[in-house]
């Protein structure tokens, strides 16, 4: 992944995706939210990635949302409906 479109600072969505994940609580989200939180922990651990002022926060904010991801039940991310 070369670039990602991101609103505001790279810590600032990786916090947001950390609350999201740890809001869910056993309830299903959508597959693409899924994927959006994949593909941003993914565009946080590029070695380019645009961290700012905020470099040491947002990679331990990438290892918090890593271990927030890997504690999602597999049937997160099926479809909805």
């Amino acid at each position: 992944m070369d670039k990602m479109d991101l609103y505001g600072p790279l810590s600032d969505n990786l916090q947001a995706a950390i609350t999201s994940v740890t809001r869910l609580r056993g309830q299903r989200a959508y597959p693409e939210t899924v994927q959006y939180w994949h593909d941003l922990l993914d565009y946080a651990r590029q070695p380019l990635a645009p961290r700012g002022r905020d470099g040491l926060a947002a990679e331990k904010l990438a290892d918090q949302l890593e271990r927030a991801l890997s504690r999602l039940p597999r049937s997160h991310g099926a479809p909805l409906g």
